[in-house]
């Protein structure tokens, strides 16, 4: 029986965490392009050290 607790909650917890990532980038999709462009600006500065870490230093491949 509790196999198939673990099973299930694990399954709730997989299903929620989906339909968050699902309502995340349909929220997202509704943003406009420069709003959109801003953020995705903010997202590269963010992690511009973690790009040039790996070898990627092109801003475009960046974005």
């Amino acid at each position: 029986m509790s196999l198939a607790r673990n099973l299930s909650r694990r399954t709730l917890a997989w299903g929620a965490a989906l339909l968050l990532w699902v309502g995340f980038v349909w929220g997202h999709s509704l943003v406009g392009g420069a709003a959109s462009s801003a953020e995705s600006g903010r997202v590269v500065a963010l992690l511009r050290p973690l790009f040039e870490a790996t070898g990627v230093t092109d801003l475009d491949l960046m974005t």
